[in-house]
């Protein structure tokens, strides 16, 4: 009796809580707050290790003008990280109103503050010291100073590809989607369809491209038809295999409910 009151007085996210781990699981606000600053520090710590190491190796540290205002690479960084602390104590703060929300922020606290120590080190041995093999292992500053030098041409071919990527997607979901509609659905097509499907799908993305660059009229065709045969496989034998483990008793309940067959 005692336990059927206690679950009753439960809020819905701690009985989510307690429905996922077993037993109730919450994180009291002081080790939430812990959980927050250990967060931040590495970040911070990161932050303050750009300021203070000296820049001991030979690097020229160039100054670019981005709508008017001074940048150097190391300003870029620290501007970088400023918005990934802000970024992170956004979201622990708006995690403190909710059970789940505060158990799943502080949970992943020790490996961003981890992440910013690692973080740290990359910068001193890639930047400050150079210990790392150049040009192979930058520090994230020098990495960010890319940014600086070719913003145009970066912003352009990510655009150019985001849209070569939802082209080449959309019509993989389309064409997989339908053709494991008709496998799942029809015995026959299966019957022709479907060893076609696997042998296709096993062939590597690498392997169709000399056939893409000579079928097709230009580089994005033929980059969009690799996008499309890597999607189509895994989504149709995946629509196949829901069609055909549906239960016959549904489809016999959806008919008698007045549905037709195309439905």
């Amino acid at each position: 009796m005692y336990n059927l009151l206690k679950l009753q007085n439960l809020t819905s996210s701690e009985l989510k809580i307690k429905q996922q781990y077993g037993r109730l699981k919450t994180v009291s606000a002081k080790n939430w707050g812990t959980n927050f600053a250990l967060t931040l520090i590495g970040f911070t710590v990161a932050i303050a290790a750009n300021i203070m190491v000296k820049q001991v190796a030979n690097v020229e540290i160039k100054t670019y003008f981005v709508a008017g205002i001074p940048f150097t690479f190391n300003l870029l960084y620290r501007l970088v990280l400023v918005a990934i602390i802000l970024f992170y104590a956004g979201i622990g703060i708006f995690s403190y109103s909710d059970p789940i929300r505060r158990e799943k922020f502080s949970k992943q606290a020790p490996f961003r503050f981890a992440l910013g120590l690692a973080i740290t080190a990359w910068d001193i041995l890639g930047t400050k010291l150079l210990l790392l093999p150049q040009p192979f292992f930058p520090g994230p500053a020098k990495i960010l100073e890319s940014f600086l030098i070719e913003g145009d041409f970066i912003l352009q071919n990510t655009l150019y590809s985001i849209k070569l990527f939802l082209v080449g997607f959309t019509l993989g979901v389309v064409f997989g989607v339908g053709t494991g509609i008709l496998i799942g659905w029809f015995p026959k097509v299966y019957y022709w369809v479907y060893p076609v499907l696997k042998i296709t799908g096993v062939i590597p993305a690498v392997a169709w491209m000399p056939f893409a660059l000579t079928l097709f009229p230009s580089p994005f065709l033929a980059a969009v038809f690799l996008i499309v045969i890597c999607a189509w496989f895994s989504i149709a034998a995946l629509t196949a295999q829901g069609i055909q483990s549906t239960p016959k008793y549904q489809f016999e309940v959806a008919r008698t409910l007045g549905q037709k067959r195309h439905f």
